[in-house]
């Protein structure tokens, strides 16, 4: 019977023990997934944009057209800025939802292909192929994006750092009562 009690000590040890090494494991990747530099980056950058101006596209009367001048600054950071526009349902959490595509409608000047590249954001991890504008911290570029009523358009911004992609954060632009005056709002620096 002593025996036994011994085991099952020795088993309860061996679980906590266990447990705590996977528990220090996962921290451990986590913080090198999204590192505290990375997390410092997305806190402090800013972004200066314009109203963007609105149109109804020619070619589908349903579909509007977003144009707008951006520019961000990420304070200690000497590399390129990603962004990369896109179009999410009404109602979707711009933070965790992947627009199904995520390229300018008008190519701009800069503009790269990703293809089937993994983006890390500080809770989600995505897999994206897209074309993206590439600028100098702290300069600008005119993007635009097509999307329909029923949609939200979004920026993604992103950097690289170390071998890897993180974004800093998404901007959603806010329709602002019935006409067509779209307002944009950095959705939590996600």
């Amino acid at each position: 019977m002593a025996t036994r009690k011994l085991t099952y000590l020795g088993l309860l040890i061996l679980i906590v023990i266990i447990a705590s090494l996977v528990w220090i494991n996962i921290s451990y990747i986590s913080s090198y997934i999204f590192p505290p530099s990375v997390k410092e980056m997305r806190e402090n950058f800013s972004v200066s944009i314009t109203t963007p101006s609105v149109y109804v596209d020619s070619v589908k009367p349903q579909s509007l057209c977003l144009r707008f001048y951006i520019k961000v600054n990420v304070p200690g950071y000497l590399g390129n800025i990603f962004l990369a526009t896109g179009a999410i349902p009404l109602g979707a959490n711009p933070c965790t939802y992947l627009p199904p595509s995520l390229s300018p409608t008008h190519m701009p000047h800069g503009a790269v292909e990703l293809l089937n590249v993994t983006v890390y954001a500080e809770n989600e991890t995505f897999k994206i192929s897209a074309s993206i504008a590439v600028v100098s911290n702290g300069h600008g570029v005119i993007l635009s994006r097509g999307f329909n009523i029923t949609e939200i358009p979004v920026v993604w911004i992103m950097i690289l750092k170390d071998h890897h992609i993180y974004r800093l954060g998404v901007i959603e632009f806010v329709r602002v009562g019935e006409g067509l005056l779209y307002l944009p709002k950095i959705v939590e620096r996600c």
